[in-house]
């Protein structure tokens, strides 16, 4: 009877270790028999991960432009000289008035002077109490912070492209004109080219 146990328990190991390919029983050691004992009847091994194959093969055009979908398209202004670091830039303004100003982005607002604010409301675009949304301030050129009326300007175009409602402050003189941030923060990016002096404008 107690051979016929062992025998079935040596089945029952045989067969454990056949299903998890622990190899036939050690005798060689103590150590080698408690290795089989662990793989037969152990915790399972992880299943294998799966690696994907590498691709060295660059992307093709198509596989490329899923990818990295192009931006939309650039506009670009050019943009001329301004005292010895500067740039300016010419934009349009309510479709009727041209204004060449110096380009500063630490400007919150567009800054009129008041010959071009003259024009705009000579040309039938701008009104004065309409058009009023409050008041505003500037900083001019030694520092020191300006409040002024602040109003909406219908549209400006720059370098071919036109946005709408644009916030401009009526300065008290024409030198104080200025390209700010109330215009460039209606597009998603812009950058400067100083290589060729453009302006480069994505909508």
């Amino acid at each position: 009877m107690q051979r016929l146990l062992m025998v079935a328990l040596a089945t029952m190991l045989s067969s454990a270790a056949y299903a998890r390919d622990c190899g036939p029983v050690p005798n060689t050691s103590r150590e080698a028999f408690g290795r089989w004992i662990q793989c037969a009847f152990g915790s399972p091994p992880p299943p294998p991960t799966y690696t994907p194959p590498i691709n060295l093969n660059p992307p093709t055009p198509s596989q490329r432009r899923s990818l990295f979908p192009p931006e939309g398209p650039s506009f670009q202004a050019t943009l001329r000289r301004f005292g010895e670091n500067m740039k300016a830039v010419t934009v349009t303004l309510n479709g009727t008035v041209p204004m060449s100003a110096m380009l500063d982005t630490g400007s919150t607002n567009m800054v009129l002077g008041p010959t071009t604010a003259r024009a705009l409301v000579a040309s039938g675009t701008l009104d004065l109490k309409r058009d009023f949304v409050g008041m505003g301030s500037y900083m001019i050129a030694d520092g020191s912070k300006m409040t002024r009326r602040e109003y909406n300007l219908r549209s400006i175009t720059i370098g071919g492209y036109t946005v709408y409602n644009v916030t401009c402050i009526g300065a008290e003189h024409d030198t104080d004109e200025l390209i700010g941030m109330s215009l460039l923060s209606k597009f998603k990016s812009w950058t400067i080219d100083n290589t060729r002096n453009v302006l480069i404008l994505t909508p």
